[in-house]
Parts: structure tokens; C-alpha cells; sequence
């Protein structure tokens, strides 16, 4: 696609994207507004109305006032615990990060007393790219930091910041919560941990219920009876 773009070959009349592209696209010039046929009422379906859509996907699509796309899905992180687990310890559902710590320690376990870990408590993605920047963020955003400034100024390096990064390393360095590795993980491969029973929390994204409910086959069936997670979202 971005070779036809660039080249203006005009091969695509829609595109989908996710959104973090959109500046790179605007600032080539590669989208036209969809301002001229919001305005005229033969050009736009009957009923449509840009106020349907959640106010906070909708922006991601504005720029400069001007309407250049739609969401059709938004995304959302879910955190996954194994119930059976936390109904052993007593435990509740994680709502605050504190919470969420305490249950890690609870459940890393040595499940044989064999002097090592088979069930890790947590874990957060820590290889190098966008996935544990986008971890970063949302603790960010829970302890009311920004990424940036009013005036597009990185705003992260204060007490929120810091807060936030510490809270992360804590899980790795001071709990021990995490599995051995965690700096080369990504969602991708801590989701297979969990579902494997290796975690008992993970953080990712909705697909992953999917993938704890398929059945498979009859010993996939009995490896996970006991791991369909319930999940909610932290706050």
C-alpha cells in the first residue's frame, strides 16, 4: 500500500489503517478529507451521523478540524487472571495497581518445591519496539501522566513518569513476578505463557478470550477447563 502511495499510482480509492499512521500519511498527502461529503447530504448515507462514533476513537481521525477516516473497531487491553488461582488464595479480581501487584506476588508460585518458579505472577512486555512503549503509556495515563505537553512537548519525565517506570520495574526487579527473558516479550508471546498456565496474569489484547475458549481437542480441554480467564479492566 505504501508503495502505491508513494508512488501515486491511485490503485486504492479506501484504505484501512491504524490510526498511528495517520500523520506519516497527511503529511505526504497520501488522504483526502472526507469534509466535502459530510457536507453535502446526497453524497453521505441516509442516518449517518459522525456523532455515533465514541468521541475518543473519533479524534484520532481529525486533523486540523477535518474528518480524514473512520473507526470500525477499537481496541482495548484486557487483564487476564487465572480464577482458579486467585480463588485459592483468596483473592479477588486486581481493580488498582496495587492490587494487581499483590496478586502477582501471591501467585508465583513453585508449584513441586523443587527451589524454582512455574508459575509466574505477571508480566509486561519488555523487547524493544511499540508494545512496551504502549504498556508504558497506559501506566502512564493511570497514574495521570502525559506523553506530551499542550504544545507537543515530550511530558513524561515527572513524578508520573517516573511512578509509572518504577511501578514496571518493580514487578521485574523488587516482586520477581515476571518469567525469566522478559526484556525479548512481546503481547505475542506472553499470551501463550498464560494460556499455557505459566502466568497467572497477563495484559493483552481481546483476542486473547478468544483463544482461552477454543476447546481444541479433548487434552486442550483438559489443560484449560480450569484457565478461562475472567478479565477486567484496571483502572
Amino acid at each position: 500500500m505504501m508503495v502505491a502511495l508513494t508512488a501515486k499510482e491511485g490503485l486504492y480509492d479506501l484504505i484501512t489503517l491504524n490510526p498511528d499512521w495517520a500523520p506519516a500519511l497527511l503529511a505526504e498527502g497520501f488522504l483526502q478529507s472526507y469534509d466535502g461529503y459530510l457536507k453535502d447530504s446526497n453524497l453521505t448515507p441516509a442516518g449517518f451521523d459522525v456523532d455515533d462514533f465514541f468521541p475518543s476513537s473519533m479524534e484520532r481521525f481529525i486533523y486540523e478540524g477535518e474528518v480524514y477516516g473512520f473507526p470500525f473497531e477499537t481496541g482495548c487491553f484486557v487483564n487476564y487472571y487465572r480464577k482458579d488461582l486467585f480463588e485459592e488464595r483468596g483473592l479477588s479480581a486486581p481493580t488498582t495497581w496495587v492490587e494487581y501487584a499483590d496478586a502477582a506476588v501471591k501467585c508465583t508460585i513453585d508449584t513441586n518445591n523443587d527451589g524454582r518458579i512455574d508459575i509466574y505472577g505477571a508480566a509486561v512486555p519488555g523487547s524493544r519496539g511499540a508494545q512496551t512503549a504502549i504498556e508504558f503509556i497506559t501506566l502512564l495515563w493511570s497514574f495521570d501522566g502525559k506523553v506530551l505537553d499542550s504544545a507537543g512537548n515530550p511530558a513524561f519525565n515527572n513524578a508520573a513518569g517516573r511512578k509509572a517506570l518504577q511501578y514496571e520495574a518493580d514487578l521485574v526487579f523488587k516482586h520477581k513476578v515476571t518469567p525469566p527473558g522478559i526484556l525479548e516479550y512481546s503481547y505475542d508471546g506472553l499470551a501463550p505463557l498464560f494460556l499455557e498456565g505459566q502466568l497467572a496474569m497477563v495484559t493483552s489484547w481481546v483476542h486473547v478470550t478468544g483463544m482461552a475458549a477454543d476447546p481444541g481437542d479433548g487434552e486442550n480441554r483438559r489443560r484449560r477447563s480450569h484457565r478461562l480467564p475472567t478479565f477486567r479492566i484496571l483502572h
